[in-house]
């Protein structure tokens, strides 16, 4: 007998529904027609505030200082990371919630095929891989294994969580050979450091006929993860603003055709993973925050309905090339969630119940991004908040351990002296002290002592704080070298970085590519006097932005974000 999904009522009325379809489709059919095509052999053409009169011919168009346009090698990894995730219990025993993110070359996305390349329309994936029409399993195999080598030596262990997230579905025959599924979870199955393995896949390829066959070849202690994107909760914005392709209906028919044919034994291993897209167009801040609280109560419903584990996976908006989101951003028509919005929805699910069910993306969880989801200073908007890193972790952290009085450790600082919270809290709530995070604070203060544990991190986080400030507003070798020799000078920036946080004793695992961009020419901001002719026509919003994961006080990657302007603030 099939498991009955609870119905949900919508999240939009059918006045605010008619009032973004009256915006929303005249700038689609604009997009359709003047956007950059997925089936294109270059890039999109360059906003206004990408500055395309400084880029070198040898450079990418995105602004990457990583040198030309790599050329595809099939058996080396798509891209390789790793980062924070929900820890993993089996036969007793508790793994940290550390994950290995691989992705292999592949055909494209075959809903991207099907639509003209138009695809979801959040999503920039697939683009590297376009002209790809076969990659040989062998190829494939062989580039999971050499990414989970790297990963290790960099980390100096082998993450217990690996997530193979190559572009598209991983269950759809036509995408990912059966020869690749097999041999990768053979690979998984020999490797005893792994006990979960994530991959992803839509719905309409997903059974239990598939997913029984990949448990036989694991052991009887490893997990299965399975990430769909659903997206939404609410079908407005699932058909509409998102165009994925299926109805939340038929995404609910498939879950209980697969809860009612698969064993209860593998039900036990097996999680479903629901993305969540927070804050799509045309939605406001808030209206994101109860259509993700939203999400949340379903995946909730869903594991009560079916005897399967379920969460979400909230994936905060970035601005990635050819989505429909940077057709409107680079028109002044959309921005990124403010960060402090992303770590509102851990106290919420808190609240009601269903904070062992979520987690969060990484910033750069997407291909070919420029801007995203932060926390902008009040002073100098095109800069990070001073505290942006501390929310930013806070969020990551609570990945790895759900515990919400650590989350608020982690927070407490940024809450209380950060001009931007209170300013924020204004905007979507209308006054300070009403959000969900400072009713769980004053909960935190109430406890009293934090204690050496909490404490340890805390001063952690002053000293990544201390280095940033170096970095950002008080290195003038870096803007020597800006000034001096430009775009070459700013080659030196990520060993500068390094350097920093070794001289602070923080350990660097990894410093990933850097991006210039100019925010500026949206708005038509005044170009800056005596610049490096590199920089000629640039403006004071111009910055580099780089990612740099550093080990934290317990041996956790950290993800930290920088903003370098190309002069002196």
């Amino acid at each position: 007998m099939k498991p009955t999904i609870p119905q949900k009522k919508p999240l939009l009325s059918a006045t605010r529904i008619a009032e973004i379809r009256g915006r929303m489709d005249l700038r689609q059919k604009e997009w359709r027609k003047e956007s950059y095509s997925f089936f294109c052999k270059g890039p999109p053409a360059l906003a206004n505030h990408d500055c395309r009169e400084i880029e070198s011919p040898s450079e990418k168009s995105t602004g990457s200082i990583t040198g030309p346009e790599p050329k595809i090698e099939p058996s080396e990894p798509l891209w390789a990371t790793f980062a924070t995730a929900n820890p993993v219990t089996t036969n007793g025993k508790k793994y940290p919630g550390i994950r290995a993110c691989v992705a292999f070359h592949k055909v494209p996305c075959s809903f991207k095929m099907q639509t003209e390349g138009r695809g979801c329309l959040h999503c920039a994936l697939s683009t590297v891989d376009r002209d790809v029409s076969f990659v040989d399993p062998k190829d494939q195999i062989t580039a999971v294994a050499k990414a989970i080598e790297n990963i290790t030596a960099q980390l100096g262990r082998t993450p217990p969580i690996l997530e193979v997230l190559p572009d598209g579905s991983f269950l759809n025959p036509e995408e990912v050979p059966p020869a690749t599924r097999e041999g990768i979870f053979r690979m998984v199955a020999a490797n005893d450091d792994v006990v979960q393995i994530s991959i992803e896949s839509r719905p309409e390829h997903i059974s239990a006929e598939k997913i029984i066959p990949l448990f036989h070849l694991l052991r009887p202690d490893q997990y299965i993860e399975i990430y769909v994107g659903l997206e939404s909760i609410d079908p407005f914005v699932l058909h509409h603003v998102i165009e994925k392709g299926f109805t939340v209906a038929q995404f609910e028919q498939k879950i209980a055709e697969i809860a009612g044919t698969l064993p209860d034994e593998y039900k036990r291993r097996l999680v479903i993973s629901v993305y969540h897209f927070f804050n799509p167009p045309y939605l406001t801040e808030k209206e994101s925050i109860e259509a993700a609280i939203a999400m949340g109560r379903a995946v909730r419903e869903y594991t009560r309905a079916t005897n399967i584990h379920f969460s979400v996976k909230y994936e905060p908006a970035v601005i990635s090339r050819g989505t429909f989101q940077w057709y409107l951003f680079e028109r002044g028509e959309y921005t990124p969630p403010n960060y402090f919005s992303v770590a509102e929805l851990i106290p919420i699910a808190y609240f009601e119940g269903f904070s062992d069910q979520i987690k969060f993306g990484q910033r750069d969880d997407i291909d070919d991004f420029q801007t995203v989801a932060s926390i902008p200073s009040l002073e100098n908007p095109q800069m990070l908040s001073a505290f942006d890193f501390m929310v930013y972790n806070a969020v990551q952290r609570f990945n790895a351990d759900q515990d919400i009085w650590t989350f608020f450790a982690d927070m407490q600082i940024a809450m209380e002296c950060a001009p931007e919270f209170p300013a924020w809290e204004e905007a979507i709530y209308g006054s300070p002290g009403k959000s969900a995070l400072s009713r769980m604070l004053a909960e935190y203060q109430g406890r009293g002592s934090t204690g050496d544990e909490y404490q340890g991190r805390i001063e952690f986080q002053k000293k990544v704080g201390r280095v940033l400030d170096r970095v950002e507003y008080g290195n003038p070798e870096i803007y020597r070298r800006l000034r001096e020799q430009g775009r070459e000078g700013a080659k030196a920036i990520p060993e500068i970085l390094r350097s920093v946080f070794l001289d602070a004793g923080i350990r660097v695992l990894q410093t990933k590519k850097m991006t210039f961009f100019d925010t500026g020419k949206i708005h038509g901001a005044p170009a800056l006097p005596d610049t490096h002719p590199d920089f000629s026509g640039a403006t004071g919003e111009a910055v580099y932005q780089a990612e740099i994961i550093i080990g934290n006080e317990a041996g956790l990657p950290q993800s930290v974000w920088i903003k370098v302007p190309i002069h002196q603030i």
